[in-house]
């Protein structure tokens, strides 16, 4: 998991879930409010998706959370 700023300066966690069918999500919460959005991770294994998102800066956090699409109970698009 982790945590870092948007450009507005609000906080987020950014953490890995195991979805169906072999996918792998990276999941964005706000600290402050309910607005969770997804995005699919270019991912073939937990591991290399743990290693994609410790390679991320903030800048890139920022980068897919601005992609990223709102959480819609689990089905990725």
């Amino acid at each position: 998991m982790r945590s870092f700023d948007d450009t507005r300066g609000e906080c987020w966690q950014a953490a890995l879930l195991e979805a169906s069918y072999g996918n792998i999500a990276l999941v964005f919460s706000p600290m402050r409010g309910s607005e969770v959005r997804q995005t699919l991770m270019l991912a073939e294994t937990l591991t290399e998706a743990q290693e994609q998102l410790a390679a991320l800066d903030d800048a890139g956090l920022r980068r897919m959370l601005d992609e990223a699409q709102p959480w819609d109970g689990g089905n990725l698009t």
